[in-house]
């Protein structure tokens, strides 16, 4: 256990990411759309993208350039074009908006600012549960990736049209001699995926592991694998329970055409905010960390404005931070 300089932080088990980590200040910025509570952040075409809740609509669009909020879209409910309830995951790629729903294992494309429907892609749910085991999903070039409950491998390979092709990948660990539930769980976390569709990356939320994959010439070949902390809850009544070895780790993942940003927490217990941000290329080589002066539960990252913006809770009210990279 270590305690580094300039950090009031004692950690359990602290990445080596952190050091000579440099120090971001953020300040706050007015978005006039009337956010609620944001859960969920994009940046597309110079316009922040936030999930949330108004008036029956689920998605707000702040114009960066102009000021301005843009309006509330996607409706409430299950018809096309529409969001229900729960969990949205979102990720960009070609300028669009991608939402993926767990709840109704659909990925929807969506134009930008003008928040149009393009695109539907729906994955197949357990046939013998009908539960969807899909949690989270990215484009890749001529394919899907995704992570979730499977029963032979990490992450899931699907064609074009959302049918699954493969199931690939060990989990870290111990995670492989645990039954699928309970393994989807405990090294369960984000991925983000290259704009290019070319690289990916997975990582723990539980734990410190964190890894690097490309596809080449239809197969996923791994680059680079980082971390050491085995996942430490214990489990009852089929859900997990942190004790004070636990490890909280990747919070969310943010790609660029050139850059995957992490945002990784390091403290005790189950946290949904972090403080350090871990900057890799597509290669899964490090090249550089921030410290940001408070912690933030989503961001995104404005590489031309060399802006990073994150959503920051306190308490029942959250606020968005702009941090000067």
């Amino acid at each position: 256990m270590l305690l580094f300089a300039g950090s009031a932080l004692f950690l359990p088990a602290q990445s080596p990411f952190v050091e000579n980590a440099m120090p971001l200040h953020g300040e706050p910025i007015a978005v006039d759309c009337g956010l609620t509570y944001p859960f969920e952040m994009s940046l597309v075409n110079s316009c922040l993208i936030f999930a949330d809740r108004y008036e029956g609509k689920t998605v707000a669009v702040f114009d960066t350039k102009a000021g301005k909020c843009l309006g509330w879209y996607i409706p409430q409910g299950s018809g096309a074009g529409e969001m229900q309830g729960g969990p949205m995951r979102f990720s960009s790629s070609d300028g669009k908006l991608q939402i993926y729903q767990p709840s109704s294992g659909n990925l929807y494309t969506f134009s930008v600012p003008a928040m149009k429907l393009q695109k539907t892609v729906s994955f197949a749910s357990d046939p013998a549960t009908g539960r969807q085991n899909l949690d989270q999903v990215r484009k890749l070039q001529d394919e899907y990736v995704g992570t979730g409950r499977f029963e032979k491998g990490r992450f899931c390979l699907y064609n074009k049209r959302g049918k699954e092709m493969r199931q690939t990948g060990e989990y870290p660990f111990e995670g492989e001699s645990m039954d699928a539930g309970k393994r989807s769980l405990f090294y369960n976390g984000q991925i983000g995926a290259s704009p290019e569709g070319t690289a990916f990356v997975v990582c723990s939320w539980l734990c410190d592991n964190l890894e690097f994959y490309e596809i080449h010439e239809k197969e996923v070949r791994r680059l680079k694998k980082y971390g050491t902390h085995d996942v430490d809850v214990s489990w009852r009544e089929n859900r997990t329970f942190a004790n004070e070895n636990t490890l909280s780790g990747y919070i969310h993942v943010y790609e660029t055409n050139n850059y995957c940003y992490l945002l990784y927490s390091g403290e005790k217990g189950l946290q949904v905010d972090g403080k350090w941000l871990f900057v890799f290329d597509w290669q899964g080589n490090h090249l550089k960390s921030y410290e940001l002066d408070m912690s933030v539960h989503k961001f995104c990252v404005d590489e031309i404005g060399q802006i990073l913006y994150g959503i920051v809770r306190n308490g029942d009210k959250s606020e968005i931070r702009s941090f000067k990279l």
